[in-house]
């Protein structure tokens, strides 16, 4: 039925279909940490995905919106490769407390369904 679908979709349109070992879902599955550490914001998306698997986000300030990734309310943002280095080992240590409650929460608020919903309605204002 997903293969009639894909062809009456637009010529410029590009799907790809359900991925049979998709090993990057299965990695942040099964990790206990994902990390941003790039210089710049890094995609929202991923970080809801890490939510949504409940795995603990650790990030340097620079790389996430600041408004997705709370520290110490939905993930843990640090100044610094050093601090973020010992709070990786803290977590890892069970020194640091978790934050999954949180995260599946705010996952589940931001699931692609219900920020459609949010997004007709904006368009039905303009």
């Amino acid at each position: 039925e997903m293969k009639k679908l894909f062809k009456k979709s637009p010529p410029n349109l590009l799907n790809t279909g359900p991925l049979e070992d998709d090993v990057y879902i299965s990695l942040t599955y099964n990790a206990k940490a994902f990390l941003f550490v790039g210089s710049i914001q890094g995609n929202a998306i991923q970080a809801y995905e890490a939510m949504a698997s409940e795995t603990e986000i650790f990030a340097l300030e620079a790389s996430v919106y600041q408004d997705i990734v709370i520290d110490k309310g939905n993930g843990y943002v640090y100044n610094n490769f050093d601090s973020l280095k010992e709070g990786i080992k803290l977590f890892l240590s069970d020194e640091l407390p978790t934050t999954y409650k949180k995260e599946k929460a705010i996952a589940n608020e931001n699931t692609l369904k219900n920020v459609g919903k949010k997004l007709i309605e904006i368009y039905k204002g303009i």
